[in-house]
């Protein structure tokens, strides 16, 4: 469940979505593109070019996902379709910006580093790639319908260190070259480094921080943000990625109460305060959720 999630994301900004599994970053990814659950309940609005999304028909809906929204997607597996060659996969997403030729096709395939395997790649059918292929032609088809906003959702969970850091970089000059807008959701925080201007933390459906990656990722307000990020830096360069930074035990789970912080019973600066009154929601771009930030002198 998302509770109080508020982003505001201008043309050209590259935003990170980070938090350990289960914090609602994925979620969070499905209610830009409208889609949610169908016994799903929410307040408030999500508005793209002025578009309001969880308002629109399917019609409509269709329309803006061709037209300014794309999203690479965790598990391209799920996506490609497996009766297609990928030539005409990608050709598919190329015809709708006027700009289906093979000429076209190999170019964006080029971008992937295929390193000169292209001709016959586009012949292969899906079944026929491994997983950090179908991972790169998810990427190129993303990319090549020249989305307004890109959403990656662990765009790089299949590829190894190399690879990896070459798709990141081809994110970061698509959303230079075009100043289109670029969501980045990664337990990878060496990539969100290497990508992202400003970084959201979510923890268990909520928005705790937001801000300038610089303020995030060297004076982190919020105890958890503290926290996830020590505990990467922990394991830098071993390419594993975040699980839980601290496991709620089930008997303090029970007995939180709804107006407590999500955090109170894992922060090591709760007070009873922060177990009778939920800090207020983040209503800005740069913001903390914490009755009690740290760096106050730095915020």
């Amino acid at each position: 469940m998302l509770r109080h999630i508020s982003l505001e994301l201008e043309r050209g900004s590259r935003l990170g979505v980070i938090g350990e599994s289960g914090s609602g970053k994925s979620i969070t990814a499905r209610a830009l593109f409208g889609d949610l659950p169908s016994n799903a309940t929410f307040t408030g609005k999500i508005v793209i070019a002025g578009k309001s999304v969880l308002e629109l028909g399917k019609r409509e809906l269709d329309t803006i996902r061709r037209s300014l929204l794309s999203l690479i997607p965790q598990n391209p597996g799920t996506t490609l379709d497996p009766s297609m060659k990928i030539h005409r996969q990608v050709s598919e997403v190329l015809i709708a910006s006027g700009a289906a030729t093979d000429d076209r096709v190999l170019d964006l395939l080029a971008r992937m580093r295929f390193d000169g395997d292209e001709p016959e790649i586009m012949q292969r059918y899906p079944h026929q790639l491994s997983g950090g292929q179908r991972q790169r032609i998810a990427i190129a088809i993303a990319i090549g319908s020249s989305p307004k906003l890109l959403v990656a959702d662990e765009p790089t969970s299949s590829l190894d260190a190399l690879v990896a850091r070459d798709m990141i970089e081809v994110i970061r000059a698509y959303s230079m070259s075009t100043n289109s807008t670029v969501v980045l959701i990664s337990h990878n925080l060496e990539e969100v480094a290497n990508l992202c201007t400003e970084v959201a933390v979510l923890y268990r459906g909520s928005l705790v921080e937001i801000g300038p990656i610089e303020r995030i990722f060297d004076r982190p307000q919020h105890p958890y943000t503290d926290s996830l990020i020590k505990s990467y830096n922990e394991l830098y360069g071993s390419r594993r990625y975040l699980e839980k930074v601290e496991k709620l035990p089930a008997s303090n789970s029970r007995s939180m109460q709804t107006s407590s912080c999500p955090y109170y019973a894992s922060c090591p600066r709760a007070n009873k305060r922060c177990y009778v009154e939920t800090p207020p929601p983040i209503k800005s771009r740069v913001g903390v959720m914490c009755h009690f930030p740290m760096n106050n002198s730095g915020s």
